[in-house]
């Protein structure tokens, strides 16, 4: 029986065992899932900082302007390399909406802090 032969008969002998192929790939995807996603939490605060840092009517917090400031700010992406606008779109989508929710009331209070926008129990003089 030559090699070829051999490696297929193991593997109909464990298949006929009940092995599962191709399961620890699904395991470790879940694993990388999570670990981004832990990575992605961990700058959250960094970022919101940012957020509160940037002027009303300054540049927007887009991916592109992102990468940038986080590559001149020296944070390493996940993988240790550059930040790309593709890796923080990524990075946003993995912090959900409840981030562009915390960006969104940082904004609001502070335009109405400034008195720009009226909180919603406020009337209009009238």
């Amino acid at each position: 029986m030559n090699r070829s032969e051999s490696t297929i008969q193991g593997i109909a002998d464990a298949k006929a065992q009940g092995t599962v192929w191709g399961r620890y790939g699904a395991v470790l995807a879940h694993r990388n899932r999570q670990d981004a996603k832990a990575f992605a939490e961990s700058l959250r605060p960094l970022l919101l900082d940012l957020a509160k840092e940037r002027p009303i009517g300054g540049p927007s917090l887009g991916p592109r302007p992102l990468a940038r400031t986080l590559n001149e700010m020296g944070v390493s992406a996940r993988n240790g390399g550059r930040w790309y606008p593709a890796t923080v779109h990524r990075l946003l989508k993995r912090l959900g909406p409840s981030f562009k929710q915390e960006c969104m009331q940082m904004r609001t209070a502070k335009l109405r802090k400034w008195g720009w926008v009226r909180s919603q129990n406020e009337r209009p003089d009238g």
